[in-house]
């Protein structure tokens, strides 16, 4: 399974290095423009990622500080009750379990917006090549065929790239 991982790293990083080469090739500019937004884009979800990080660090402990309170009140449940103490348990309780609920709030909004900013790095891509290119006819410096292989490059690219952010995303859980 391992090996299969990384044959398919090693693929994906040979294919986008092309698709960069053949790009650059073709047309520097526009290939900075598109590499450029591409990168912002992933400059987006890689914050989007390590905060979500944080917060299910927080959410892991806060979890693990309510289920060794659980456990806790469970087997000593004859002294909770014998020491009256069922009440101020019981408010510990919610107070731990409102922790784990407002985390795993701050948790879900990160790990969701990753997955809006991967389809908007996308766009960005796309819509950077579009006005790169629109500037470049209208200068007269290349041709439409340019831009249409561009459409093509960046099909591939952003599929690629798009492909290891899901994949480390998954493996970071």
């Amino acid at each position: 399974m391992k090996r299969e991982g990384k044959v398919q790293n090693i693929i994906e990083a040979v294919s986008i290095a092309i698709c960069l080469v053949l790009m650059l090739i073709t047309e520097w500019r526009m290939a900075l423009s598109v590499a450029g937004a591409a990168m912002i884009g992933l400059l987006l979800i890689t914050i989007a990622r390590h905060r979500a990080q944080r917060c299910a660090s927080a959410q892991r402990e806060a979890r693990s500080h309510l289920r060794s309170y659980a456990e806790e009140i469970y087997r000593g449940h004859d002294v909770v009750r014998l020491s009256r103490a069922a009440r101020q348990t019981k408010e510990n309780f919610r107070e731990l379990n409102g922790v784990v609920y407002s985390t795993s709030r701050r948790t879900l909004f990160p790990e969701g917006l990753q997955l809006v900013l991967v389809s908007a790095a996308g766009n960005l891509a796309y819509v950077a090549l579009w006005i790169s290119g629109t500037e470049l006819v209208l200068a007269g410096k290349i041709g439409l065929g340019v831009i249409a292989a561009f459409m093509l490059y960046t099909g591939v690219l952003i599929p690629l790239l798009n492909r290891r952010t899901k994949r480390n995303r998954n493996t970071e859980k």
